[in-house]
């Protein structure tokens, strides 16, 4: 089964965390697009599950 996506928006890891960590208005700014257009990559995930310090 192939998905067909419409991203327009693909976080990095240093984005996912400025999230994580409330920074730069990333917040307001994801809630006034589609979440449908925003991914990240698997590696991102990973980093993010197995060593992002966000505190």
């Amino acid at each position: 089964m192939r998905y067909w996506f419409r991203m327009k928006y693909l976080l990095d890891t240093n984005s996912c965390i400025h999230f994580l960590r409330r920074k730069f208005a990333l917040i307001e700014r994801l809630q006034e697009i589609q979440i449908e257009i925003v991914a990240i990559f698997k590696i991102t995930f990973a980093e993010l599950v197995f060593g992002a310090d966000v505190e």
